[in-house]
């Protein structure tokens, strides 16, 4: 299962949404999970060791795995997809 957890604002906000992949791992221990942020925050992300991936939401920049931009995204059913990936859950913390 792969799912996806999205905070693409401060930095503030990201460290108190982190506990949240914590939860997930032990819900869920052979899920993936996948962090979608801000490039800024990606070194305090991957100190993390419940999130297994980054990708950046940086309008028009290109992560290793996918290109990420507001018209990228599609939701089928109960799956969320980013260009090609497929994600169980999708989490947007507001």
């Amino acid at each position: 299962m792969r799912i996806i957890l999205s905070r693409t604002d401060s930095i503030g906000d990201v460290v108190l949404t982190l506990p949240m992949a914590s939860a997930l791992k032990e819900t869920f221990p052979d899920c993936t999970i996948v962090f979608l942020g801000r490039e800024y925050t990606r070194p305090v992300v991957e100190l993390c060791r419940f999130v297994d991936e980054f990708v950046v939401w940086d309008e028009g920049v290109q992560s290793s795995k996918f290109k990420v931009q507001s018209s990228r995204f599609k939701v089928q059913g109960s799956k969320f997809k980013v260009q090609g990936s497929k994600f169980h859950i999708l989490q947007l913390i507001c």
